[in-house]
């Protein structure tokens, strides 16, 4: 029950409930958190052995029975006091139990989804000196890791889109709840974080806690304006890599984690669920920045959050411009016309070089047409359960790039020690990105690998360049839903049996099936078209 324990659908339930009164569903709201509360001491378990676990947990209830009481739900007193002291024991556990590391390079969306918890929790109690040092602790932190784990372009640190989306989800709602705080609970907390009287196990040297001024606004800010418009641009980022029908790439790893989810992106028809619809946490992150055209549960939960408070306009704004876009933090690049959208990747292996959640997807792309997608990345399935597999799908093998066997982009350790770390040997750099080519390269089997891509208004033109002997592999890994005619030297790529596009090259033209994880933990079988050739030079052309 460890995904159950993070306890994502109580708000779910409490969304019913304010559309239907319906007293059943708060009975078995509280049915659950006593349920969980009796099962799972604080403390003990595998419930309470992640952090980050407990931090959304957390978040989750309270916004659950926040919903639940500004829909008329009454709980007794004997559960309300139940309650708040399990979220009193959750918050302790939090400070007693950070994801934090000397190291502070390493510190990653564990840590941050901690502080948003943290907040959550302080924000929720009633003021007192305990709750008031969370939350002082909370906010100069989560201003203080916005600035170390997304760049300035809005870019998350960990070269993976979904983890991106799930740290943007965590400091957008703990921003808003931490605006909405009454300005002399701040006072209080920002005068007990000065004093020497710190008896708390969180890591007192990191506090930097102060109110800041923004013209044109009626009160001072816990938070600055450079943290409110790196905000915009997380949101601009997700905003440039999202097709026309809402879906994002799963660059580097997808664990489907969350932060808070509301609504499941179920679609009619009993499909799965759309893990990679970025809707939600724009909408959050539009309403916490002034964008009144947002109305969604997201939406009327931020607004909810902040209790009235008001911060300075958005001036990035999450606008797709059409233009071509790098990413240099991140390492993607973007372009995007009516029909395309075209996204490169070029840039570190994420987490300060750690390689974390980061693939060996160096000069890799995934395309969409007319807002599907053709090229993609597979994935990730599994991480510790099934050791072989996790390494299978970040290996250089799974990825729209050129491959050599034997050998990967960058190597890890053998065994569990080296599931969520690499050697960085690619130093990829981008020579050229414009509105009409994309030329870059890396160093990951020692001599220089090369990728030019024209881009043209019907057809992506490509060549690959590597100078080690021996044969070498270009793999392009097709959408499950796309099926294959081979015709010599030229791939059909068919879709309900409407040709979506044709690959051809000059060099040898196969295809093998393969698989594809659309989500963590699900796997289904797909297509590559693979170009092979012992020589140092393969060209490809992608027709539409």
């Amino acid at each position: 029950p460890w995904e159950l324990a993070r306890m994502h659908h109580l708000a779910t339930l409490a969304l019913a409930y304010s559309q239907t009164h319906d007293n059943a569903l708060f009975t078995e709201f509280r049915s659950q958190v006593l349920d969980f509360i009796a099962l799972n001491p604080p403390g003990f378990g595998i419930n309470w052995a992640c952090t980050m676990d407990v931090a959304i947990r957390a978040a989750n209830i309270l916004v659950a029975y926040d919903i639940f009481l500004a829909s008329g739900a009454t709980p007794d007193s004997a559960f309300a006091d139940v309650l708040a002291r399990c979220i009193r024991s959750h918050g302790r556990h939090i400070s007693a139990n950070l994801e934090w590391t000397p190291e502070l390079s390493l510190l990653g969306n564990h840590y941050l989804c901690n502080i948003a918890g943290l907040i959550f929790t302080a924000a929720y109690l009633p003021s007192s000196p305990e709750t008031d040092l969370w939350l002082a602790f909370g906010i100069s932190e989560l201003e203080s890791q916005v600035e170390r784990q997304f760049f300035e372009d809005g870019s998350n640190f960990e070269a993976s889109t979904c983890y991106h989306r799930l740290t943007a989800e965590a400091v957008a709602f703990a921003t808003a709840i931490a605006s909405g705080i009454p300005a002399e609970r701040l006072q209080n907390a920002q005068q007990l974080s000065s004093t020497t009287n710190r008896a708390s196990p969180l890591p007192w040297h990191r506090i930097r806690f102060q109110m800041h001024d923004a013209a044109g606004m009626p009160r001072r800010l816990p938070l600055s304006l450079d943290h409110f418009h790196r905000l915009s641009k997380m949101a601009a980022f997700l905003a440039d890599i999202t097709t026309s029908q809402n879906e994002f790439p799963q660059i580097g790893d997808n664990d489907n984690g969350r932060f808070l989810k509301l609504i499941p992106a179920i679609s009619a028809g009993g499909a799965p669920e759309r893990h990679l619809d970025p809707a939600p946490t724009l909408s959050a992150i539009g309403a916490l920045l002034g964008n009144k055209e947002v109305s969604c549960c997201e939406s009327r939960l931020i607004a909810g959050l902040m209790r009235g408070a008001m911060i300075p306009p958005d001036t990035g704004g999450a606008a797709r411009t059409g233009k071509p876009t790098q990413h240099k933090g991140f390492g993607l690049y973007s372009y995007r016309t009516e029909q395309l959208l075209l996204i490169a990747r070029c840039g570190p292996i994420g987490k300060n070089g750690y390689g974390g959640h980061g693939h060996n997807d160096q000069l890799s792309f995934v395309l969409s047409l007319h807002g599907s997608w053709v090229f993609v990345d597979p994935g990730s399935y599994v991480y510790t359960p099934l050791p072989d597999k996790r390494n299978l799908f970040r290996s250089t093998s799974m990825h729209n790039t050129l491959s050599v066997p034997g050998l990967e982009q960058n190597p890890w350790k053998a065994g569990r020690t080296g599931l969520f770390s690499m050697t960085e040997k690619t130093c990829a750099r981008i020579s050229v990105a414009n509105a009409s080519e994309f030329v870059a390269e890396h160093s990951g089997y020692g001599e220089i690998t090369r990728r030019s891509m024209a881009i043209l208004p019907d057809a992506l033109e490509g060549l690959d360049e590597c100078q080690v002997a021996g044969e070498k592999r270009v793999n392009f890994h097709l959408a499950p839903d796309l099926r294959v005619e081979l015709s010599g030297n030229t791939a059909i790529i068919m879709r309900d049996k409407e040709q979506v596009c044709q690959l051809s090259t000059s060099s040898n033209l196969g295809v093998e099936k393969t698989v594809y994880s659309p989500s963590y933990g699900t796997v289904q079988s797909n297509f590559r078209l693979v170009v092979e050739d012992s020589s140092t030079k393969m060209d490809w052309k992608i027709t539409w």
